[in-house]
């Protein structure tokens, strides 16, 4: 559940200089606070029927945003027996049953919310919305990892795809490396040369041995890092 912004904000640059919280502070987070103090509360939810819905506090159904990385899966959901359009039946299929993460990060000059979730099953990929208003979220970008055409799948806050092969350069981010979307991201702030950068963290298991993780002969983890400013 997501309500109001309440991220702890310390004027101490003696002693948290390099943290969070004072970076909080000289950003003006406090003003963030005040202009979103009465937000309502609002709950993601992640499915397989292809979208990431969202619910008021009386379950109530606001909106619902479908990944554009699920939308060439979505055709599997029609069955072929029956009779009729569509054959009369649906098939199951994994989308967008990743984990979700949501955290205020200062971008562009303000303070927003950011949601960011994983497809797990789905396929190699997140995506990121902006939900400070709650009613009018907006699409930051959302990523996708195609590892049988070895070529990455980007889609912008428009919504517009670019592809990339995976000896190019895809903005400032390599995602050749990204696997099942099982990680849940975490959001931080790191040093960037001489400045600080919001970026998502993730750690990426590479099995060795067997497909399943129960049974796999070694795990070998990684961190992965993606830049959201």
């Amino acid at each position: 559940m997501v309500g109001a912004p309440n991220a702890l904000s310390i004027n101490d640059k003696d002693h948290f200089s390099k943290s969070e919280a004072y970076y909080r502070f000289n950003n003006s987070y406090d003003a963030f606070i005040t202009e979103n103090k009465d937000r309502r509360s609002q709950i993601y939810v992640g499915a397989n029927d292809g979208m990431l819905r969202a619910f008021d506090t009386d379950l109530n159904e606001r909106w619902a945003f479908i990944p554009p990385s699920v939308m060439p899966i979505l055709r599997n959901m029609i069955g072929t027996n029956g009779v009729g359009p569509g054959g009369g039946t649906s098939n199951s299929i994994f989308s967008v049953d990743g984990p979700i993460t949501v955290k205020d990060i200062f971008t562009g000059g303000i303070w927003k919310t950011v949601l960011m979730g994983g497809l797990v099953w789905g396929g190699n990929s997140y995506y990121a919305l902006d939900v400070t208003n709650p009613d009018t979220p907006t699409h930051l970008f959302t990523v996708n990892n195609d590892v049988a055409n070895k070529v990455i799948n980007y889609w912008n806050a428009a919504g517009e795809k670019s592809t990339f092969t995976y000896i190019a350069s895809c903005n400032d981010f390599d995602c050749s490396k990204l696997g099942g979307a099982w990680s849940r991201p975490v959001i931080m702030l790191m040093p960037y040369g001489t400045e600080q950068r919001w970026v998502a963290a993730f750690v990426v298991a590479i099995l060795v041995g067997h497909q399943l993780p129960a049974l796999a002969l070694a795990v070998h983890l990684a961190a992965m890092f993606m830049s959201l400013t």
